[in-house]
């Protein structure tokens, strides 16, 4: 299976969408255009470059150039969005009027790694978006812009990518694609070195300077903080002390006393601590 690469051929230098299906696309994908992505209805998993959170009514994402994504539904009824696709060009031409637009430097900058808001005015946002079905283009980009605008001054963000993932992320190398999207679909299952190696068309020994020249990590680490990372996902979502072993094996990991290492090591909290910070 491949990384896949989808070229929306927008009109101008941007395109809004609504979907409502099922499903979301249930691809892990890349494309050059930013996204910027309103949960109106559903929930499920965001997968994006290193990250793997939770996505649900009300959430705002905004997704870079060429980060790889996919937006994993849960949700027994309709999935639905606001999607917003915009070209590299919308903000270089933008960008030029310095000071009259350092908001959309912001959030160009955001985009990047990926990020998701907080404390953001849900309303306004929603009804700017939602307008942008029925208006003409030149009133499309004010509203647009106003989203932004909003968006700088009126709310919190997480990045959703690692710097050290940023650093490394390479879409032209195919090999190294297929790796991450192997490991983005199956890290819950038990993968071994020699299989990824495989995957990669090498042995063992390249693999593993292989996948740390272009990661800075080596195989065992990568794995161990997507699946942690999971862990933290699903520790959020359920709170009762059973949801510790639970989150363990649904995560991938096979030994409790490892999980409960690797997840100190990683977060710098015991999965105890962290369940009790997230309620």
């Amino acid at each position: 299976m491949k990384l896949h690469f989808l070229h929306k051929n927008l009109k101008s230098n941007f395109e809004f969408s609504h979907h409502k299906e099922r499903q979301f696309l249930r691809l892990w994908h890349y494309h050059p255009e930013i996204e910027l992505v309103y949960i109106k209805q559903g929930k499920g998993t965001l997968f994006a470059g290193d990250f793997i959170g939770t996505f649900e009514e009300g959430n705002l994402f905004l997704i870079g150039k060429n980060i790889p994504h996919m937006f994993q539904s849960s949700s027994k009824n309709f999935s639905e969005a606001y999607v917003l696709h915009l070209n590299q060009s919308f903000f270089e031409a933008i960008e030029s009027n310095k000071e009259e637009f350092q908001y959309i430097r912001l959030i160009h900058n955001l985009s990047e790694r990926g990020a998701t808001f907080h404390s953001f005015k849900k309303n306004k946002i929603e009804n700017l978006l939602f307008q942008l079905r029925e208006l003409p283009v030149p009133l499309q980009a004010i509203n647009i812009l106003q989203v932004f605008y909003s968006l700088s001054v009126h709310s919190n963000n997480t990045y959703l990518g690692s710097v050290n993932w940023l650093n490394h992320h390479q879409v032209s190398d195919q090999r190294l694609s297929e790796v991450m999207e192997f490991l983005m679909l199956n890290f819950k299952e038990d993968i071994s070195l020699e299989k990824i190696a495989g995957i990669a068309g090498m042995n063992k020994t390249a693999f593993c300077r292989f996948f740390k020249q272009h990661t800075g990590k080596s195989f065992i680490t990568y794995l161990n903080e997507l699946r942690i990372n999971y862990s933290c996902k699903l520790l959020k979502e359920v709170h009762s002390n059973y949801s510790i072993s639970k989150s363990c094996f649904a995560s991938g990991f096979n030994s409790l006393s490892y999980y409960n290492r690797i997840f100190k090591k990683t977060i710098g909290l015991t999965p105890s601590e962290y369940l009790k910070r997230s309620i």
